[in-house]
């Protein structure tokens, strides 16, 4: 039965994701925005995410109004999970998810399936001053750098678009199951009895089921960071990476290897755990083994290379707009950002 699952969930993936024809593909990459945005020294979407930002501190606060403000509100509904926690050092931590949603004009809510894009925002609260460049500033700005690529009107009938920016993924003290993903962990449990609204009829009954890929991501952004394939199930969408990565990159991947990791799947916990032990597919976007700098404080500006950052954006760029069926204009230049 296992084996079935599997095997139906690949083939529901593969007929999900249709490539643009090589000539599209080539106009949306020279009509990108500019990547200046994702500049490691003052980039407008990547330096403002590259401080300290623990969970219930000014700085997580500060970065929470910071991803707020770059997201447009017209196209994009913007809604909070708030909630209270205790912690290993503390009664009661506020943490807040972020989420964008991006549904097609005219839609209701139980009639789209989502492509979801996430990462965390916070950072370790130890080493003090840890800045965390690739856990996950670099994932952040990635994210918001493709979300001002889209509006309603172009996303076709039943396909839409969420990000989630979690709060709490880093352990207060040492990972345990209680100690670790208190964002991811509270929203899978509140969308997983969440139905939408109106009371729906259609097939994505709740919050859940709307979750048609969730593609996370982590630890980005060094040129030592080699990403392989982690479930069988979402196989073709990682295909799908590689494959585009050799586009932008000129036939060869850096970042996605080609190789799996099927192995580990199972042991590593970060925030697609509590979705994916809820039935929700993932692509988990991880380098393995970790970058060289994972948890220490050298895991900063000085770590990153801009060369993959860009490479990054380009290829989850591309892949949404190719997951979302969006019939790209010809020669059509977005704004700069």
């Amino acid at each position: 039965m296992h084996f079935l699952r599997a095997i139906c969930a690949i083939v529901a993936l593969a007929s999900a994701y249709e490539p643009l024809f090589d000539e599209e593909r080539e106009s949306f990459l020279a009509n990108l925005p500019s990547l200046k945005s994702l500049a490691i020294k003052d980039g407008s979407l990547l330096k403002p995410l590259l401080v300290p930002r623990v969970s219930g501190t000014q700085g997580a606060t500060d970065i929470l109004h910071f991803l707020r403000s770059k997201i447009n509100t017209s196209h994009w509904h913007l809604e909070e999970d708030r909630f209270v926690a205790p912690t290993p050092i503390s009664p009661g931590v506020e943490f807040v998810n972020l989420i964008a949603t991006l549904d097609p004009i005219d839609s209701r809510p139980e009639d789209v399936g989502r492509l979801v894009l996430a990462a965390h925002y916070d950072s370790k609260r130890e080493p003090f001053g840890f800045i965390g460049a690739t856990d996950s500033s670099v994932p952040c700005a990635i994210l918001l750098y493709v979300a001002q690529q889209l509006t309603r009107d172009m996303l076709p009938p039943g396909k839409g678009l969420q990000l989630i920016f979690f709060d709490g993924e880093e352990a207060v003290n040492y990972w345990t199951d209680e100690d670790s993903i208190y964002g991811s962990r509270h929203l899978a449990a509140v969308w997983e009895q969440q139905y939408q609204h109106p009371t729906p009829t259609g097939a994505h009954r709740t919050r859940l089921e709307s979750m048609d890929l969730l593609v996370l991501l982590d630890l980005l952004g060094t040129d030592d960071a080699s990403v392989p394939s982690f479930f069988q199930t979402t196989q073709p969408a990682y295909d799908a990476l590689a494959d585009l990565e050799r586009l932008v990159h000129g036939g060869r991947n850096r970042i996605f290897s080609g190789d799996n990791a099927y192995h580990a799947a199972g042991t590593m916990g970060d925030d697609h755990t509590p979705f994916l032990h809820r039935g929700v597919e993932v692509l988990h976007v991880i380098p393995l083994p970790f970058p060289r700098v994972w948890h220490t404080q050298d895991d900063n500006a000085d770590a990153l290379d801009q060369g993959i950052i860009d490479d990054l954006a380009k290829i989850l760029s591309l892949f949404t707009i190719e997951w979302l069926q969006v019939s790209w204009p010809m020669n059509h230049k977005r704004d700069e950002l």
